[in-house]
């Protein structure tokens, strides 16, 4: 939490990756991935997230949050 937006950015750069599940996933639609996160303070780790998942293939990414911080 005592990290910048800035910091948190490059904290998080390549720091996720496709699951085996999500691979398999992708085998039988492109469609689309939920991506849910506890807490958004500023929004990097769903951002990063995210971005993996598009580059990995899917269409859209619907992201659901619980609490805002």
């Amino acid at each position: 939490t005592a990290l910048t937006r800035a910091q948190r950015l490059e904290n998080l750069h390549g720091a996720f990756a496709l699951s085996r599940a999500g691979r398999r996933q992708l085998e039988i639609s492109t469609a689309g991935a939920i991506l849910v996160d506890d807490v958004l303070t500023t929004g990097s780790t769903v951002d990063e997230c995210a971005k993996t998942l598009r580059h990995a293939g899917f269409q859209k990414i619907l992201v659901v949050t619980v609490m805002r911080g």
